[in-house]
């Protein structure tokens, strides 16, 4: 017997939400936890075997800055997020940080849907999922309450 599927997901409760400003946050918030640097790398040696040669940097060539993260945003979310109960904490963390759905996809499958991911996800907190996916939605309302109040107040 296939378990009943409501169809709710992290994803839906993020839509549901509609608020682009906190999306964008989580995901910078990921990417800065990450020490991500956005964009490709640039080499600065050529591509021959023995790389004695420098490749000519242009003074006016962008190196994909503006994928960086932002590091202070991603500071702000980071004691904004530090200030929830633990368990809205362990669930971001989850979400956004520990499994993000391409990770989970790429451990797991990449035909892995949301719902799926969100399942895992439950399953490696050892919550329900029901449970779960309220948690994250109120850890959600409460963070953006957080940053939208000023974190150092």
């Amino acid at each position: 017997m296939k378990p009943y599927d409501s169809g709710l997901t992290t994803e839906v409760i993020a839509r549901a939400q509609r608020d682009e400003w906190l999306d964008r946050m989580l995901d910078n918030w990921s990417r800065w936890a990450a020490g991500d640097i956005g964009g490709p790398q640039a080499f600065t040696a050529c591509a021959s075997a023995e790389r004695h040669y420098a490749i000519p940097v242009w003074e006016d060539e962008d190196h994909g800055a503006g994928d960086e993260p932002d590091e202070l945003a991603g500071e702000s979310l980071d004691i904004a997020w530090r200030r929830l109960p633990p368990p809205q904490r362990q669930v971001l963390q989850a979400v956004h940080l520990q499994w993000p759905l391409e990770r989970v996809r790429a451990q797991r499958g990449c035909a892995t849907r949301a719902a799926d991911a969100d399942r895992f996800r439950a399953g490696e907190l050892r919550m329900p999922l029901a449970l779960m996916l309220q948690t994250y939605s109120q850890a959600r309302a409460a963070l953006a309450r957080l940053l939208r109040q000023g974190v150092m107040h």
